[in-house]
């Protein structure tokens, strides 16, 4: 006995677009925010979901094209991946973007041959930090780039504080006094 005929009706859904990802800022320093983002159109429409692959190894979906992480930390750093879902539909995953957390340096310890007698020279000394690039300043306009700097032939005008911060990587210290 045949059986009647019967019809299925296929409705094919577009191929989802490939994310492209970018990165912004990178490198950072920690404690800053980053922004992870899609930056082709036609990746996303009011229906996307957005499966952000961690470093972790975690998945976080979000319903918009960007994942923003605040205070980021060293447990932030390393790769991410995209893939946007629509539907019943997933895109192959994104190109991988790595990120990089720089730590904030330790401020200076400063030191100097202080009390300096009129007309001497008074010796201004931080602690090293390999790498660094150190930033001096003090009354009277006194600025200086270098790690142990002079001023030499003080004078009253010449006392008051002075202070020193570093930058390593791209990241400040912590202003040092």
């Amino acid at each position: 006995c045949p059986s009647p005929a019967g019809s299925v009706t296929l409705s094919a859904q577009s191929q989802v677009v490939t994310p492209v990802l970018q990165i912004s800022p990178d490198p950072v320093c920690a404690g800053e925010d980053v922004t992870v983002r899609v930056t082709n159109s036609g990746s996303d429409s009011a229906s996307s979901l957005f499966n952000w692959l961690l470093p972790s190894g975690d998945t976080v979906v979000t319903a918009v094209p960007q994942l923003l992480l605040q205070d980021v930390t060293a447990v932030h750093a390393g790769s991410y991946r995209v893939q946007v879902v629509e539907g019943v539909c997933r895109s192959v995953n994104s190109n991988t973007e790595t990120l990089e957390v720089n730590p904030v340096p330790a401020p200076p310890v400063l030191t100097s041959n202080q009390p300096v007698c009129e007309g001497g020279s008074l010796q201004l000394v931080a602690t090293f930090t390999s790498g660094a690039q150190y930033f001096w300043g003090g009354p009277s306009g006194f600025q200086s780039f270098v790690f142990n700097p002079v001023r030499p032939a003080v004078n009253p005008a010449d006392g008051g504080e002075y202070f020193a911060y570093i930058s390593l990587n791209g990241c400040q210290s912590d202003t040092a006094t």
